[in-house]
């Protein structure tokens, strides 16, 4: 959305484009009327108005003041269809920006996306002497509770019997485990 200044700064190109008062504008667009008193063809013939007699005023001058209000008529017209030409070149450079904010939003998630690809991918740390353990026995334990149980076993038999295996073993035994030395 622009700004007061950009508005005051349409306007008056406005007005000096299509020969109207920036007032007219202003009244048109229902904005506030802050602007410089400008001399309008009324102003002019109301002051030369006053020299003469009102009451003696000729035919020619009569037709001046017709001419003259019809002219300021047919600038309030125009004035009106620049004002609105104005606000419609306003609104689509209100679309066009509300597009370029969006596709900044979708830069960003890509490249926050990216980002996040890069931290999972990023080198992990070794597996614990446990988890070694645990990978290399949990087969072997597996097997045996099958051949023990049958076909069925309960859930978590395997890792409840991994557990306890590893808390039997010394602490010279769990570092045969540790990273990388890993006996096969």
């Amino acid at each position: 959305m622009p700004t007061m200044k950009q508005v005051d700064e349409m306007i008056a190109a406005l007005a000096d484009e299509f020969d109207f008062s920036e007032r007219q504008a202003r009244i048109f667009l229902k904005l506030p009327i802050e602007v410089k008193k400008s001399s309008t063809m009324s102003e002019v013939n109301s002051g030369s108005a006053s020299k003469m007699n009102r009451n003696s005023k000729s035919e020619q001058e009569k037709e001046k003041e017709k001419a003259a209000k019809a002219a300021e008529k047919e600038k309030e017209r125009a004035a009106k269809a620049a004002v609105k030409a104005a606000a419609a070149a306003a609104k689509a450079t209100e679309k066009e920006r509300e597009k370029a904010v969006k596709a900044a939003e979708k830069e960003r998630e890509k490249a926050a996306k990216a980002a996040m690809k890069d931290t999972t991918n990023a080198s992990k740390k070794p597996p614990s002497a446990y988890q070694q353990f645990v990978k290399s026995e949990s087969g072997k334990v597996k097997a045996e509770l099958h051949r023990i149980h049958g076909d069925k076993l309960e859930r978590g038999a395997v890792m409840k019997e991994v557990g306890a295996r590893w808390k039997l073993l010394s602490q010279e035994e769990k570092e045969v485990w540790k990273w990388p030395k890993v006996p096969k």
